[in-house]
């Protein structure tokens, strides 16, 4: 499908044909409000679930604002997986507009889910900072449902669709993350 998006001749708006090799703005900020309301949405329910459940948070106050630093980082790795995939791809992480090319540089050098690593790491940082053994569970139970359905079938449309170089990419690099520096074949456009 990914393909058909990427040079479709029956597409109605004949200027976006001149830009197909540029990623749409548009595209990319209505994914990110994507995310941001379903982390949002995914706290709150937690919150709601330890409340309802009158679960006590897990954590004393002064404590729970370590959880700051896996939101951060979770941030981090959000922004630079989306930079990588913007720069090295000609694409965006929302399905309507993906990478055209293997993306292995920046965060993706270490981690073939650099964006799913860092919405997990805010979950898990937002569970801290809340106290919410709910959102903590939530957090686990994406974790599994990533690890075991949607990532799989993710990679089997990414063989699929770039072949070789994908199938030495995820020998190179691993699933979740390494601290090891994996050889890059992308370059910045």
């Amino acid at each position: 499908m990914a393909d058909e998006r990427m040079g479709a001749s029956h597409n109605p708006d004949p200027q976006e044909g001149l830009r197909s090799d540029a990623p749409s703005l548009r595209i990319l900020m209505d994914g990110v409000a994507r995310v941001v309301v379903a982390l949002c949405g995914m706290i709150v329910l937690g919150v709601l679930i330890d409340w309802e459940l009158k679960l006590r948070p897990f954590s004393p106050d002064p404590w729970r604002w370590l959880g700051v630093a896996p939101i951060v980082f979770g941030g981090v790795f959000e922004v630079t997986a989306t930079k990588a995939f913007w720069s090295l791809g000609m694409g965006t992480p929302h399905p309507r507009q993906p990478p055209q090319r293997l993306v292995d540089g920046g965060p993706y050098a270490h981690s073939r889910n650099p964006l799913y690593i860092g919405r997990l790491l805010v979950l898990l940082g937002a569970a801290c900072i809340l106290g919410s053994v709910s959102t903590v569970m939530i957090a686990v139970i994406l974790f599994l449902s990533l690890d075991v359905f949607l990532i799989p079938r993710e990679e089997a449309r990414l063989k699929a669709r770039l072949g070789r170089d994908y199938e030495e990419y995820c020998v190179r690099v691993p699933r979740w993350f390494s601290f090891r520096h994996a050889q890059v074949t992308s370059k910045p456009r």
